[in-house]
């Protein structure tokens, strides 16, 4: 480059000296001049960009900045490295707030890989990543502090690095919801224990799953991952092998871990799309279906449910922002002109909806019930997965339980009592067989618009994923907390439900065998 400057350099030193200072001269001096400056500028700029670490947006310094002026707002300086994997779900592309929260945290990165937009949101404590102009990561904790939830758009035609999601548009966000804490680093035997699915009969030849070399658990738990199977199954006998449930490999297949042919299933990080892409129904008046149970009785696990199954967001008669914030987009609609199911816990439910609206009343052992629903109502932020102390049993449940001993058979009879069709479900049914439950709630549903097309390949992926996000693990309490007075309350409020139930033809399960009746 400096030798091809200096022969340029002396050639026209040599053509000056001898030649007339003439106009062309003059010209030509002047272009020699204004070529090299440009040359000499851009030299600079390319050296600094290429020695630069990357730069990233931390934040919004004024909340009132839109997306329109990214180009205003401060770089800084940070190189970061990403090699975690996260388990993540795709809501959907949406237009971008106008307006953005002061909270949100944006990354510029060039190319834009999903995989690292997500690590960085949750490096950052946040559960909504979001991705924009093929460059654009942003991180929130609240969905609307970035994107208008209802509005759902169809420009996300701009492929990541990774070409595994795209990346959008020039206005609007693909947002995804990084379900739990990403793993940093290689798979641990540990944590590879915290997704088993079960034990299951190993898998067919013409099942969806292909064998895999690897030889322990944690690296056919770790292959099955990066092939991005949704499914890992080890066994002693059998090996490794990665793939799907299906009609041909599902929950009928479970079996228990001491069979001579098992293995044992894990579910790996990777998106099952196929119980993914949850919507609104477009805005129109429609047959609407309540979902009316006694709190604590899963009603909000089985709207996680019926959003896989139907792939339609359910609505809520109490606009709940905790749930909201764990992907109930349709908790906070302001009407129901885009959902078809609604959940509720109020006596006279019936009330606001006309005669084509529909019940499923989910019963739940009214012990068990009010047990969640103390739990729930005595924990912080009254928390729908929630615990509480033995100590605050003793010294707030014998009150709890006084009024919530008639609410639960009222919201019964009410439902029985409208007249309406009614589709009856027992949480323990659930529990049982979540399949074959949700099949039942979903052909029972008012509006057509909820019974999808791919219903079989929905429930196939459900299947890998029926325990959700908002089902409180069990536990087993080491003290009885009712006194013999509130179990005999308890007991008649169940002999009085039996005979309304017994006149749709429906029996109660035995919600009275556990407890010493006196």
């Amino acid at each position: 480059m400096v030798n091809c400057i200096s022969k340029v350099l002396a050639g026209m030193r040599n053509q000056i000296q001898n030649s007339p200072v003439t106009v062309s001269n003059i010209r030509f001096l002047f272009f020699c001049f204004i070529t090299f400056t440009f040359a000499a500028y851009f030299a600079t700029i390319g050296f600094f960009v290429a020695s630069r670490p990357p730069y990233h947006i931390v934040g919004y310094a004024d909340h009132k900045q839109s997306l329109r002026s990214l180009d205003k707002v401060n770089l800084t300086k940070k190189r970061q490295r990403f090699d975690s994997r996260c388990a993540v779900q795709d809501l959907g592309c949406f237009e971008a707030s106008d307006v953005l929260h002061e909270e949100v945290i944006m990354k510029k990165m060039n190319p834009l890989s999903s995989h690292h937009c997500f690590s960085y949101c949750d490096s950052n404590n946040m559960t909504y990543a979001g991705m924009s102009q093929g460059q654009l990561c942003a991180c929130a904790n609240d969905v609307r502090h970035f994107v208008s939830f209802t509005s759902l758009s169809r420009k996300c035609d701009i492929k990541c690095k990774d070409n595994v999601t795209n990346c959008e548009g020039q206005r609007n966000f693909r947002v995804n919801r990084v379900l739990s804490r990403c793993v940093t680093g290689e798979f641990t035997s540990e944590y590879v224990k915290t997704r088993l699915i079960g034990c299951f009969e190993a898998p067919s030849p013409d099942s969806d799953f292909k064998i895999i070399s690897a030889t322990s658990l944690v690296d056919c738990f770790g292959e099955c991952d990066r092939l991005r199977h949704p499914v890992a199954a080890f066994g002693e006998s059998f090996g490794c092998s990665c793939g799907k449930m299906s009609s041909r490999f599902n929950l009928t297949h479970r079996c228990a871990c001491q069979a001579k042919r098992y293995v044992q299933v894990y579910r790996t990080l990777v998106e099952d799309k196929r119980c993914g892409n949850i919507k609104f129904l477009p805005p129109r008046t429609r047959k609407q279906t309540v979902l009316l149970s006694f709190p604590g009785s899963g009603n909000t696990w089985v709207r996680y449910l019926l959003e896989k199954a139907t792939g339609v967001y359910t609505g809520s008669k109490y606009r709940d922002e905790a749930l909201f914030k764990t992907g109930f987009l349709g908790e906070l609609l302001p009407n129901f002109l885009r959902i078809g199911i609604i959940k509720c816990h109020k006596a006279l439910a019936s009330r606001g909806f006309d005669e084509n609206s529909r019940f499923i009343l989910l019963i739940r052992n009214p012990f068990d019930a009010t047990v969640a629903d103390f739990n729930r109502y005595r924990s912080s932020n009254k928390s729908h997965t929630g615990r509480v102390t033995k100590e605050v049993y003793k010294k707030y449940f014998s009150k709890f339980i006084e009024f919530r001993a008639n609410k639960w058979i009222t919201i019964m009879i009410d439902a029985i009592e409208t007249k309406l069709p009614l589709l009856v479900i027992f949480f323990e049914d659930v529990v049982e067989d979540p399949i074959r439950e949700v099949k039942k709630m979903v052909e029972f549903l008012a509006s057509k618009d909820l019974k999808p097309n791919d219903l079989q390949d929905r429930l196939a992926c459900l299947s890998q994923e029926t325990t959700g996000f908002q089902k409180r693990e069990k536990r087993v309490l080491d003290f009885d907390p009712y006194t013999a007075k509130e179990t005999k309350l308890l007991y008649t409020r169940i002999k009085k439900l039996q005979k309304y139930v017994d006149s749709i033809d429906v029996k109660l399960p035995n919600y009275t065998s556990k407890y010493q009746i006196s």
